[in-house]
């Protein structure tokens, strides 16, 4: 790829000929090079010789392969839901990506400090990883509820008399309301 980079086997085919006497010996190269092993910088050789003795040789390198894709952990939710599960504020989403070969080309949704700041229930937040050679990986969190608009109290009481008085007990009923996280207390 454009990084240099292979993530499957590579096939290195050659073309041997001698218009005169014809080729003798071929070591390596005859029949097409497979390289698999997951190694940067590896060489593949040919060489020939024809029935006169003339010889030729060719070396093909940079041949670097990574299969093996990145690995994407979680390293924090910050901060941590409530005892039920619920945040009052903008949730912070950290991951770690690495990469034992080919090395970190992108990552996306949250690597350095995702931070999911709408109110809503079971929220995901995501990260992606591709190394150089092309090979990805991704992890998802989860169950983010926040829910950062504060409950409604409205409170009524026994209606007073013409003159605003009560000659009796006064009664005030609250009603609450909250349309996401719900009541606590």
């Amino acid at each position: 790829n454009a990084n240099g980079w292979n993530n499957s086997d590579v096939t290195v085919s050659y073309s041997i000929s001698d218009t005169l006497s014809g080729v003798d010996t071929v070591v390596g190269g005859y029949e097409d090079d497979v390289v698999s092993s997951e190694v940067a910088d590896q060489s593949v050789n040919a060489s020939v010789a024809d029935k006169a003795g003339n010889t030729a040789g060719i070396t093909v390198s940079n041949i670097s392969i990574d299969k093996t894709n990145p690995v994407i952990t979680l390293l924090s939710r910050l901060p941590s839901a409530n005892n039920y599960g619920w945040n009052n504020s903008d949730v912070m989403v950290k991951y770690q990506a690495q990469d034992g070969l080919s090395g970190i080309d992108t990552v996306a949704g949250g690597y350095e400090d995702g931070i999911i700041s709408v109110e809503g229930f079971g929220l995901t937040a995501n990260g992606d990883v591709k190394d150089l050679a092309g090979n990805t990986a991704s992890v998802t969190v989860t169950d983010i509820n926040i829910d950062k608009t504060q409950p409604t109290i409205h409170a009524t009481r026994t209606p007073p008399n013409e003159n605003g008085w009560n000659n009796s007990d006064v009664t005030v009923r609250y009603d609450v309301f909250d349309n996401l996280s719900g009541i606590d207390s």
